[in-house]
């Protein structure tokens, strides 16, 4: 499941955006992936942009890594970007990889615009007026230069935060099935360990 997010522009500065949940590489535990791609290329006389050009691989390695970001977020990640969906404000986190040595700066946050807004006026006459629309800004900064950014706007915003609740969802019916799992496996090993038990005590003694 995943919502991918499109934003090019005629200056030729935008990003591609997707949210993912996949599993994770070890333990095959539902995980949630923000991945980013920036824009290529800008077609003016169509005013399209295109982003297929970052995204090509060469023997399953990126040519253009540089271009490109994934970052594997926790269930505590994920909750603060739902807290600033449902309340505002922003929320700053940091990832680190041991692997490349790259430092990501996650800044995920309540961006307020103005937009014109045609209505009627008291004679009936189409007027236009500047109303806020509350949508969200997250950037991604990788070793300081390197930047990722897009705006969501309202709508996106409901998609995303009901994609972020069922990844949570998710995890906890995962977990819940391990820990029956374990604690199953734990029990049948008390059992064993009972029957063991009674069969050494039942035993004839030898002297």
């Amino acid at each position: 499941m995943s919502i991918k997010l499109y934003k090019p522009n005629f200056k030729n500065t935008g990003s591609l955006f997707s949210f993912e949940i996949g599993e994770g590489y070890k333990d095959k535990s539902p995980t949630l992936y923000i991945k980013a791609l920036h824009q290529h290329h800008w077609d003016e006389s169509k005013h399209i942009g295109s982003f297929s050009e970052y995204a090509k691989r060469e023997n399953g390695q990126l040519v253009y890594p540089e271009h490109n970001i994934s970052i594997k977020m926790s269930e505590f990640e994920v909750g603060s970007i739902i807290d600033v969906l449902e309340h505002g404000g922003d929320w700053n986190g940091f990832h680190s990889s041991n692997v490349s040595q790259d430092k990501t700066g996650i800044l995920f946050y309540q961006k307020v615009k103005q937009v014109a807004k045609k209505y009627k006026d008291e004679k009936g006459q189409i007027a236009e007026k500047q109303v806020d629309v509350y949508g969200f800004g997250l950037i991604l900064t990788r070793n300081v230069a390197e930047k990722f950014m897009i705006y969501i706007e309202p709508g996106e915003a409901v998609v995303l935060k009901q994609l972020l609740l069922k990844y949570l969802s998710r995890l906890e019916d995962f977990r819940s099935v391990e820990d029956k799992k374990h604690f199953s496996k734990k029990g049948e090993y008390q059992q064993q360990d009972k029957e063991e038990i009674s069969q050494e005590s039942s035993e004839e003694p030898l002297f």
